[in-house]
């Protein structure tokens, strides 16, 4: 392999790893906005705020700011 292609190699490796990351991070930021969506929903359904934390992955603190 010569210069130019084993440019053209890490280019092409980091723009890959870069998509890769970005699609992760859409993934996580997704399953946050769904969790909100739900502890929402528990908190509408009366459920206590250390309840909603339990099933919903988020924190306490997280839920509290939801609820206010």
């Amino acid at each position: 392999m010569n210069e130019t292609d084993k440019v053209s190699y890490e280019e092409s490796l980091k723009t890959f790893r870069d998509y890769v990351n970005t699609l992760d991070q859409a993934k996580e930021e997704g399953k946050k906005e769904q969790a909100v969506e739900t502890a929402k929903s528990m908190l509408q359904d009366g459920l206590t705020i250390e309840k909603v934390a339990q099933y919903s992955g988020l924190t306490i603190e997280e839920v509290k700011d939801i609820q206010q």
